[in-house]
């Protein structure tokens, strides 16, 4: 259904026209709105429904261009994937034969803006590919990712406090994915940390960060190098990060595993990958109260199980206290308690465990599980998103 509209909204506003027109105008705007969410709800229905009875469900993964430089993604990251075809998931690596056989593309951004190249690689698809993106950067980078969540079928934020403003008529916000431990595929981190798990570490928090100047964080990071002896911090400038993404997987991960602890200081108040790769190597964490999404993503009785440290602030005399604190939990459990925190994140929080969050998430769409709908989410801001499918009355 088409409707002629000789005005929009805006010029209705600039010519100062109210009144009995204005009014009807602005309802026949909105009618038509509404219809064209409809119809795109429809459309995504009559998409994703065909996946409900496929199995295997053939997806392919592609990282952020900005990702290669610092090889951030394991490499075998591709046999952890092929492990998920005893879930109903088949990975098939992109190339120009494959690239138009993929039921589910599932890409990532961490902050840059791609949506040029995002729609040149989304031309190449084929019309019946759901693409699902997952925001890194949800949290630092709101142009860019919404952008990038407009050009997408559903959107996965990894950041949820920060997430709402993702909503939009387009794209299906679907689930909040966390960021993980992505470094290292599953099998590589379990052998590097068993050949490394009897080394003596030092008794120090490790902070190994970027010094990013926007950040709360920066100042602080510099008292703790100059002030606080008990704690490793090393640094890197936005424009030269190769102290460490110069080193090989196994320098890296041994990096951790080097330490008894780390302290968690997020860029903003995200759930950093620096969580789950501390957890991997074993460490005990220090994690600020201002963290926000913590308790969703790891129960606080896990926490509690895995000795991690919440600070109630971070002033220096907190920090202090709580590195004290972490070097006792962290002797206490010993080796046995590093390998229950390597072991938990080896099994929760690794990349294919993300990845398989998405396209189960996806496939309850195509059962009827879930239902696209336009909903508020708060007063000001509105958009698709999943709800539970209502039961039908017998």
């Amino acid at each position: 259904m088409n409707v002629f509209f000789p005005l929009d909204l805006e010029e209705i506003t600039d010519r100062g026209i109210y009144g009995d027109r204005g009014a009807i105008l602005r309802l026949l705007v909105g009618f038509q709105s509404r219809i064209m969410v409809a119809e795109r709800i429809a459309s995504l229905i009559k998409l994703v429904t065909p996946l409900a009875s496929k199995r295997p469900i053939r997806f392919g993964f592609v990282p952020a261009p900005d990702s290669g430089p610092l090889r951030y993604f394991a490499k075998g990251c591709e046999l952890d994937f092929r492990q998920l075809v005893g879930h109903g998931f088949e990975f098939v690596p992109l190339s120009a034969d494959t690239i138009t056989n993929i039921d589910v593309i599932v890409l990532t951004a961490h902050g840059t803006d791609i949506s040029t190249s995002f729609w040149n690689f989304r031309s190449k698809l084929s019309p019946q590919t759901i693409v699902a993106i997952w925001l890194w950067d949800n949290h630092i980078s709101c142009m860019q990712s919404m952008r990038m969540a407009l050009m997408a079928d559903f959107v996965f934020p990894s950041h949820r406090y920060l997430s709402s403003y993702l909503l939009n008529p387009v794209s299906v916000l679907a689930l909040h994915v966390p960021a993980c431990s992505a470094q290292w595929s599953r099998s590589e981190a379990a052998q590097i940390f068993s050949n490394s798990v009897n080394e003596p570490r030092l008794n120090k928090a490790l902070a190994n960060y970027v010094e990013y100047p926007f950040s709360w964080r920066s100042e602080l990071l510099r008292r703790l190098q100059s002030e606080v002896s008990e704690v490793e911090a090393l640094l890197m400038s936005p424009e030269n990060k190769t102290r460490y993404f110069s080193k090989s997987s196994t320098e890296r991960l041994k990096e951790w595993i080097g330490y008894k602890a780390t302290i968690i200081l997020p860029i903003d108040r995200d759930v950093s990958t620096r969580v789950f790769d501390a957890l991997l190597a074993g460490e005990v964490l220090l994690v600020p109260s201002i963290v926000a999404d913590l308790d969703e993503v790891i129960p606080p009785a896990d926490q509690k199980r895995l000795g991690i440290v919440r600070l109630s602030d971070v002033e220096l005399p907190s920090i202090r206290a709580g590195i004290k604190q972490a070097m006792r939990v962290f002797d206490e459990g010993g080796v046995d308690g590093a390998r229950a925190r390597h072991q938990y994140a080896l099994d929760n929080h690794m990349l294919v465990h993300r990845v398989a969050s998405i396209l189960e998430r996806i496939r309850e769409v195509a059962k009827g599980e879930l239902f696209p709908a336009f909903m508020p989410s708060n007063p000001t801001e509105s958009g698709l998103q999943l709800i539970q499918q209502p039961r039908r009355r017998s």
